[in-house]
């Protein structure tokens, strides 16, 4: 099973091409968003800002809300450890 905020997805409550699909546009461009933001920001920062012409990519979104996530992420480590120090 995987689970991706709340989408559980299971051979048996899903079809097989519902979840590639749902894979390679949802779950990958945000595990890669979320990795780039992790290991190249500048280079996802690029990413993102050649979607200029506003359209919908819905590619670009997912990366885009994987970023969101690392740094939310990094953010609640950062007060722990200041909690911490205190």
């Amino acid at each position: 099973m995987v689970t991706f905020r709340n989408y559980n997805l299971t051979l048996s409550s899903e079809s097989l091409l519902l979840q590639v699909l749902f894979w390679t546009r949802v779950i990958r461009p945000y595990n890669e968003g979320y990795q780039l933001a992790k290991y190249e920001p500048k280079l996802l920062e690029t990413l993102l800002r050649s979607d200029d012409q506003g359209q919908s990519n819905s590619y670009l979104k997912a990366m885009e809300q994987g970023k969101d996530q690392y740094e939310h992420e990094k953010m609640v480590d950062e007060m722990k450890l200041s909690r911490l120090s205190k």
